[in-house]
């Protein structure tokens, strides 16, 4: 059981960082550009088994986000209804991950900005089969960030959750400022 949590750990530490980070550098002008126009996201959490056990839960990281988010004047969509009638659907989505050797916590926090696309060749194809008429939801925007704790991670991810949050908050308002 301790091998494979010590695999898990050292995939996260080592290995995390240089896809994200690559990733990420081709990708930059377009990611910037991704939120321009939305109005509003819903905000779903996520956060792994090992760090809900260290004290870290779903609630306290949705409303930190939402916190955030409504302070900067970003619109939290609440509703399933509002949801669903927003413009590309948009998600925030803030995910947790992480595994523990005894006191020590490897963990990989990212947030993805989640809607609607259309494929830009042709804009009338949408999936088929059982998903036929049905719009396409990717992932537009993200970052990450992978660390490691000793004793109680939840501070630590908690306030690595706010910086990334914070992060989105201000590719947000790069395009589209607040009115003065």
């Amino acid at each position: 059981m301790h091998v494979s949590r010590f695999i898990i750990l050292f995939t996260l530490i080592l290995v995390s960082p240089a896809i994200v980070t690559g990733f990420a550098q081709d990708l930059v002008d377009l990611d910037r550009q991704t939120p321009r126009g939305l109005r509003g996201v819903k905000v779903f959490p996520s956060v792994a088994e090992d760090i809900e056990h260290a004290g870290l839960r779903e609630d306290a990281v949705k409303t930190d986000t939402e916190l955030r988010l409504r302070l900067a004047g970003i619109r939290v969509v609440d509703s399933d209804k509002d949801f669903t009638s927003t413009p590309g659907s948009p998600m925030l989505i803030v995910g947790v991950e992480g595994a523990s050797i005894g006191d020590t916590y490897g963990y990989h926090v990212c947030i993805y900005l989640s809607q609607t696309v259309l494929l830009e060749r042709d804009l009338s194809l949408r999936a088929t089969g059982q998903f036929r008429g049905q719009s396409f939801q990717a992932d537009t925007w993200s970052t990450c960030v992978v660390g490691v704790a000793k004793g109680n991670p939840s501070e630590k991810i908690r306030s690595t959750v706010k910086d990334l949050v914070d992060k989105f908050i201000n590719a947000y308002l790069s395009v589209n400022p607040k009115p003065k």
